[in-house]
């Protein structure tokens, strides 16, 4: 990429121009620089140099050398350049001119980084980065500080030096400065300047850093993750979380506060590690399930998958968007009941959610003559369809013949039979009627 350098020496009004296309320009007085000032004894050998990295041109104060000033200010780190600054090195003052790359997202897009960062002998803390530019290195000259408070005695003992910083294309890279101790991705020393990816570990003297997300503005969003919760007593709910990290427990600030207050203030947690949601349990859960298998572990959740923990239990929905706004202003089903021995009743289930069974919690009655415990939920799933959940500890039920499983979410249709404790139910009316799915 082309860039022009108009230099002049300290007082001198006549300027001259070089033009470079390289991806690096050295400056100084030393022969091998590419914009070589032999004749300035006020110039380090190599002074600083110009560096193009992802779509950004890059100052570096290079090591040994006098001073590097930018707009007036001392450089002692790499700084991103715009079109217009000025460098003064030795006695010459230097304007930089050069086409900055379009960028692919807008200037002012949220971005940020999400940082667990692990010292030793200290607990793991995430850090959120939301600058456009980001130092990392010991001590207090750093934006995400690693190390004591005495900057004489660090955590990270290597001199470490490099910057984190937003490539043209919206995407987030490590920059590494010449004379920077070695840093690894991964494993794998990094060389320069690298992009970085959710999922990578970095390895910075005594330091580990794990990119936990990323949000970039040059991508959309991920979805937010949806949840049908229901927990104790409570009405079910369709709720979606498009935060990182989510909370469980009985503590009141937790994200999703558990009804139960015998509960840990903190039982698990669903964390967005690369994409992939991960169910993380506390130590203080000891009764925590997945499709009823309990898990002390972090697991990856996948679309459908139960977990149950006290009263609570979830329904992980990966795939249906949370509504905008409410496609219908009246919604029905309508049941016609059939008990044994007893004349047919017509039923009329309004709102989001309508539990029936034979519980105290039940807001219509089951009939039945046996001594058992019927637990249904009829409810409106988000992609506008009628669902029946039948409770954890619930009699048998059967839908048009077929046995049920509990705890789970299974459509509704107009003709549907559903039979539980000698009584049947049959789905004569739908409002509004769901629309039949095409098959593939």
């Amino acid at each position: 990429m082309r860039i022009d350098l108009d230099v002049a020496s300290r007082g001198s009004e006549s300027l001259r121009r070089y033009s470079f296309d390289l991806p690096s320009i050295r400056i100084g007085r030393g022969d091998e620089c590419e914009l070589a000032l032999t004749t300035d004894p006020l110039l380090g050998r190599r002074q600083c140099s110009l560096e193009w990295h992802a779509g950004s041109l890059f100052l570096f104060p290079l090591r040994g050398s006098g001073d590097t000033l930018l707009n007036s200010s001392r450089v002692q780190r790499p700084l991103p350049l715009s079109s217009g600054d000025v460098i003064e090195v030795g006695g010459q003052v230097i304007k930089v001119f050069f086409v900055q790359p379009e960028l692919s997202y807008p200037s002012g897009a949220h971005r940020r980084v999400t940082l667990r960062v692990s010292e030793p002998g200290g607990s793991p803390r995430t850090v959120d980065c939301e600058q456009a530019l980001l130092r990392i290195c010991p001590g207090n000259a750093s934006d995400l500080y690693i190390g004591e408070v005495r900057p004489s005695k660090l955590v990270a003992q290597d001199p470490v030096e490099a910057l984190l910083f937003w490539s043209a294309a919206g995407m987030p890279h490590l920059l590494l400065h010449k004379y920077s101790a070695s840093v690894q991705r991964n494993g794998e020393a990094v060389v320069d300047v690298t992009v970085l990816a959710e999922g990578d570990k970095l390895s910075l003297g005594g330091t580990q850093l794990e990119v936990i997300e990323i949000v970039s503005p040059a991508e959309p969003p991920p979805p937010p993750l949806g949840m049908l919760i229901f927990d104790g007593d409570k009405a079910p709910r369709w709720q979606w979380f498009p935060r990182r990290r989510i909370e469980f427990g009985s503590d009141k600030r937790s994200d999703v506060p558990l009804s139960d207050p015998e509960l840990p203030p903190l039982g698990f947690a669903i964390e967005r590690r690369g994409g992939r949601p991960m169910l993380l349990p506390a130590a203080a859960a000891q009764q925590l399930y997945v499709n009823f298998v309990r898990v002390s572990a972090p697991v990856e959740l996948q679309h459908g998958d139960r977990i149950a923990y006290g009263e609570l239990l979830l329904h992980v929905d990966r795939k249906a968007p949370p509504p905008a706004k409410a496609l219908h202003t009246e919604r029905r089903i309508v049941l016609t009941l059939t008990p044994e021995d007893d004349e047919p009743r017509e039923l009329f289930l309004k709102g989001d959610a309508v539990r029936m069974g034979t519980t105290p919690q039940s807001e219509i009655d089951w009939p039945t003559e046996e001594e058992l415990l019927v637990d249904l939920v009829v409810l409106w799933h988000p992609d506008g369809t009628p669902r029946l959940h039948v409770g954890m500890w619930s009699a048998e039920v059967t839908l048009d013949g077929n046995k049920l499983r509990r705890c789970t979410l299974t459509p509704l249709h107009v003709g549907a039979q559903i039979a539980a404790a000698g009584t049947t139910g049959i789905v004569t009316e739908i409002i509004p009627r769901p629309v039949p799915q095409k098959t593939p």
